[in-house]
């Protein structure tokens, strides 16, 4: 147990709000979310990986 803090993943998201069309407030919606591995000290890997939505 060490008291040093390690980050160990990174995570970006990319977002908008579209248009409704209507009267109603636009929702969240998530075009893109990527992880980013960034403790490799026990061999894991710092490669992105990115998950995007299909149309």
């Amino acid at each position: 147990m060490g008291s040093t803090e390690t980050n160990v993943d990174s995570w970006a998201f990319t977002y908008s709000f579209p248009a409704t069309g209507d009267a109603t407030t636009p929702s969240l919606w998530l075009s893109t979310i990527v992880r980013t591995g960034q403790d490799t000290s026990a061999g894991g890997s710092s490669a992105s990986i990115a998950m995007r939505r299909s149309r």
